[in-house]
């Protein structure tokens, strides 16, 4: 749960430092110091079967949006990054089409 400020805090982080992190997958995140805008740590994950271009011509299929408060992120953000660094993986996730099936593969 985020409070208002949240996505113009993820869009400076953004346009300071991409979140890009290989094999089709984002993780925008705020700044630590922005931590306050946060009142509960959790993630969502979007899905785009089509890419969505992301900074310097990479093609996101997954972006996973992450809101954490103080050091929490490190934890949320290398978990997430070990699940997710599996391109054949990240490519099913893409492309699947029901909640249940994307749950599945992530558990």
């Amino acid at each position: 749960m985020v409070v208002a400020g949240f996505l113009d805090a993820l869009i400076a982080r953004e346009k300071e430092l991409s979140t890009w992190i290989g094999a089709g997958v984002a993780m925008p995140h705020i700044n630590r110091r922005d931590s306050a805008l946060v009142r509960k740590s959790g993630f969502h994950i979007l899905q785009f079967p089509d890419g969505v271009k992301w900074d310097n011509g990479h093609v996101a299929f997954l972006v996973v949006v992450v809101a954490a408060q103080d050091n929490e992120h490190l934890e949320i953000l290398s978990g997430l990054a070990a699940l997710l660094d599996d391109e054949l993986l990240v490519d099913r996730l893409s492309k699947t089409t029901t909640a249940a099936e994307f749950i599945k593969l992530i558990s």
